[in-house]
């Protein structure tokens, strides 16, 4: 799920229905309160994206992994993001993947429009 449908509400409710996911966060702001807490970020591409386990737990139906991104854009900003997962076993950049492979079904979506 990308972050438009990423509320906690949203969430919420997929996971209440037996659903499993990964997903982006809603807040912006959440993400950077969340990314100043890290102490270790792990690279995912050289000097541009950075991956970290969040320390703060997020309150679901069922447990979640909650993975701290931050990136630079193409101006230089810095930017953050939450994933969100079910997948307890994956790794950050397992989850940063996963949520990225996402934008072949999104292709797939705009087509049939």
């Amino acid at each position: 799920m990308d972050g438009s449908l990423g509320s906690d509400d949203n969430l919420a409710w997929v996971l209440g229905r037996g659903y499993q996911l990964v997903a982006k966060g809603f807040s912006d702001k959440r993400a950077a309160a969340f990314a100043r807490r890290v102490k270790q970020w792990t690279e995912v591409r050289a000097d541009e994206r950075w991956v970290a386990p969040s320390s703060i737990p997020l309150a679901f139906p069922v447990q979640m992994q909650t993975v701290v991104v931050h990136w630079h854009t193409q101006k230089g900003a810095l930017r953050h993001a939450l994933y969100i997962t079910t997948n307890l076993k994956a790794t950050p950049i397992e989850v940063v993947r996963s949520y990225g492979s996402r934008g072949a079904g999104e292709v797939d979506i705009q087509a049939d429009h």
